[in-house]
């Protein structure tokens, strides 16, 4: 394994640490996002809100990143265009 490949693994399983931190007070953000729901849909950004929940159920960019990762190869250059390609959706 590559040192480029040794430092993704290594970001990658930070991140998704620190995102499972972030989903287990997922009852917090729940309760925040419910108390915003009205205010969200008053100024046109409910959609945006709603993909805090869809992040906090299912999984972390990180884990999607390591899946990628893993089914294609290791080639690093492909990773970085599926994530700007995924950031451009």
């Amino acid at each position: 394994m590559s040192k480029g490949d040794l430092l993704v693994e290594r970001g990658a399983r930070g991140l998704e640490q620190l995102s499972r931190k972030a989903a287990a007070k997922g009852g917090f953000a729940a309760k925040i996002s419910d108390e915003l729901a009205d205010d969200a849909a008053a100024l046109g950004c409910a959609a945006e809100l709603e993909l805090v929940e869809d992040l906090l159920e299912g999984q972390t960019g990180a884990q999607r990143q390591l899946r990628f990762w893993d089914m294609h190869g290791r080639d690093l250059k492909a990773l970085v265009r599926e994530m700007v390609a995924d950031t451009r959706a």
